[in-house]
């Protein structure tokens, strides 16, 4: 390895030294062997790219780095709003009545009017088919589980809008409240009531349609509980949902054999 004398007390010392290890004398750096001033010399392109690399230090590497750290930054905060907002009771949830006994019966109201021989319409108001539902859906009927499951039934509710019926369903999971909301199109077709599913949302995190068909299990103990009503409003002539209510119209029945 390359020494140089120290001109003070002639200590050889390492030629990265800049004081000598002896006395302590500031060595004189022109003393130093040119091959080795050479070695160390840095070249300009050498000292350009350390610059270069000071002002935009690995600017590859960096960049990889922030838009990984970003996305999973991203990805966390999606997660999160789609949690929360699945969390979140939907809008215009109707009370829950004390007093059920003024609620008229819908199912023997269709079955008068479907026994005249006139065709006229019906109205049924947002607030008395919540009622209804309320008073003649059980915890049983709906559930159609066990008692042990750990989600379980609360309470059905419909809010109608201009030619979309939202049936919503209140449930439970861990003694937690959800919400699961079905969008219908309501149309009677080939005399049978057709319900098509037009979207949905788990609490107020929408549902595409598609995803919705699958979704469709969660009601199907409802309209197990609805039978009757079903086969009553397949006997309707049309069904129109318009914003607060929903609107029939009966088909004249059919005259009864001539007496003897």
């Amino acid at each position: 390895m390359a020494t140089y004398k120290c001109t003070q007390c002639g200590h050889e010392n390492e030629n990265e030294r800049v004081y000598c290890h002896n006395c302590g004398t500031k060595l004189d750096r022109a003393l130093l062997p040119q091959d080795d001033k050479q070695k160390n010399q840095e070249t300009p392109e050498k000292a350009r790219k350390r610059v270069l690399k000071m002002t935009n230090p690995a600017k590859g590497l960096f960049t990889r780095a922030v838009a990984k750290q970003l996305f999973q930054t991203i990805a966390c905060a999606l997660v999160i709003a789609v949690v929360v907002q699945a969390v979140r009771p939907p809008e215009n949830i109707p009370p829950v009545m004390k007093d059920l006994i003024d609620v008229p019966p819908i199912a023997e109201r269709l079955e008068d009017e479907l026994a005249t021989p006139q065709s006229h319409q019906l109205a049924i108001p947002e607030d008395i088919a919540n009622g209804y539902l309320q008073k003649t859906i059980k915890t049983r009927d709906a559930q159609g589980r066990e008692s042990g499951s750990y989600l379980k039934f609360e309470r059905a509710f419909l809010h109608f809008d201009d030619g979309i019926c939202n049936m919503n369903l209140k449930l439970t999971l861990f003694d937690w409240p959800l919400y699961a909301t079905n969008y219908y199109q309501l149309a009677i077709e080939g005399g049978e009531l057709r319900a098509t599913s037009v979207g949905g949302a788990i609490g107020r995190m929408p549902v595409h349609p598609s995803v919705m068909k699958f979704a469709g299990a969660i009601f199907k103990n409802l309209w197990e509980a609805l039978k009757r009503e079903k086969k009553l409003l397949d006997q309707m002539k049309s069904v129109e949902v318009k914003k607060g209510q929903i609107v029939l119209t009966t088909n004249p029945a059919k005259p009864g054999p001539p007496g003897r």
